[in-house]
């Protein structure tokens, strides 16, 4: 069933209106949308740093109270290990670390030595490839999201 709008014109005739409507959502849809899936983008964005940031927290604690051995091989990789464990709730981010997915860069830095009272700090940063956009093509660029953790060991 077919909607029509009518409306008088200045000479009192009524006036058909029906293609208006139609050619005001094909100027405002695009506009609408862009600014829908960019707000869902970001949205994604920020949840992705925030788990990341979490994993980097988690992973510089298990660091900071690993008593035994506590030397920078045998710490690094449960550090690394730690965390991945964490960071599997990423929405934008496959972390993987397989053919086709995302490995993330974790760094474990102790400038000062293992020793006790001195700072541990562990960095994590994957690239954010934009679910939606990326989905169109090569249209969005690839940007870092990561989290960093400095704590102090026990």
């Amino acid at each position: 069933m077919k909607s029509l709008i009518y409306k008088k014109n200045g000479t009192g005739k009524l006036q058909h209106d029906a293609g208006a409507m139609a050619v005001e959502f094909a100027l405002v849809a695009p506009i609408f949308f862009l600014i829908l899936f960019a707000t869902i983008e970001l949205g994604i964005y920020l949840h992705d740093r925030q788990v990341l940031s979490n994993a980097a927290r988690e992973a510089a604690r298990v660091g900071i109270v690993m008593q035994s051995p506590r030397t920078i091989p045998t710490v690094t990789p449960v550090i690394q290990q730690t965390a991945l464990n964490f960071s599997t709730t990423l929405i934008g981010v496959n972390l993987t670390c397989a053919p086709g997915g995302t490995c993330p860069e974790i760094v474990v830095a102790t400038p000062q030595g293992l020793l006790p009272g001195r700072p541990l700090t562990v960095t994590i940063i994957t690239p954010f490839p934009f679910p939606f956009l990326s989905a169109l093509g090569n249209l969005a660029p690839t940007i870092s999201v990561g989290g960093i953790s400095t704590m102090i060991l026990e």
